[in-house]
């Protein structure tokens, strides 16, 4: 089930159901895409009409930030909690190397990217990895890498390029690609599995204080995201509330207008 959050169809999902729901997709006929979503997805959303609409085509569009699930209770939908990888690494890797799925890393540094493999290979010796590559590719790099995917044929494509280009990548070559699922599942997790970045107390995850911790972190990077970011998030959330979809406009027509 979906429900509509600020203009984008979130899935109403736990970290169980989407867990089951990438290797059913990973095994399943090819061409399936999930990805994540956050405040900061929904601001880039708001002004971004191609991203909001490649949003509302996939498969899954799961709430990663407790700001969603806050969000969305505020707004009587419910999304019943914050799907994270980070807080169920251990149980989807777990998974996919007992299922034998095949994965291919896309994305992030090539420092970054080998940095997850290698962690992952560590940490789940029978996990099957065909192959990876940094993120920073040219347009003659990119043919050779869409021809290597096809060549490994992996059940799971993961790709971490930054929202929304991420999304833009993976949706526009999704049915060249030969995979059963291309997960996007973005920076947080490439990060902290290479080890390049520690990631926040999963106490101040479930507390929605995630951002403050990477803020401290990263603050010249991250000030405009999150100071700026978070205060237009809440401003448009008490705006939907507030207007109601009462009057019979559609999501979609209530957030072109604003």
């Amino acid at each position: 089930m979906k429900t509509d959050f600020l203009g984008v169809q979130v899935e109403m999902i736990t970290c169980e159901g989407l867990i089951d729901k990438v290797v059913e997709f990973a095994f399943s006929a090819k061409h399936r895409m999930i990805t994540y979503f956050n405040a900061d997805c929904s601001n880039i959303a708001f002004q971004d009409t191609d991203y909001r609409r490649i949003l509302n085509s996939l498969d899954i569009v799961y709430a990663d930030g407790m700001s969603v699930v806050w969000g969305s209770r505020f707004l009587g939908r419910g999304v019943p909690e914050r799907v994270n990888i980070l807080d169920f690494s251990e149980k989807i890797f777990n998974r996919l190397a007992a299922e034998k799925i095949k994965a291919y890393f896309l994305g992030s540094s090539e420092k970054i990217v080998y940095g997850v493999v290698e962690k992952l290979k560590t940490k789940f010796p029978s996990i099957n990895i065909a192959g990876f590559h940094h993120g920073y590719f040219t347009a003659l790099e990119e043919e050779n890498i869409i021809a290597e995917i096809n060549r490994l044929k992996p059940d799971i494509l993961f790709v971490c390029m930054g929202v929304p280009k991420q999304e833009k990548w993976a949706f526009e070559h999704l049915k060249n690609l030969e995979v059963g699922l291309c997960w996007v599942t973005g920076s947080g997790m490439f990060d902290n599995f290479s080890g390049f970045k520690s990631s926040a107390p999963r106490w101040m995850g479930k507390v929605g204080l995630e951002w403050f911790y990477r803020l401290a972190s990263e603050p010249r990077r991250l000030w405009k995201r999150y100071l700026i970011g978070n205060p237009f998030f809440i401003y448009r959330l008490m705006k939907y509330k507030i207007r109601g979809l009462s009057s019979g406009r559609t999501p979609e027509a209530s957030v072109r207008s604003d």
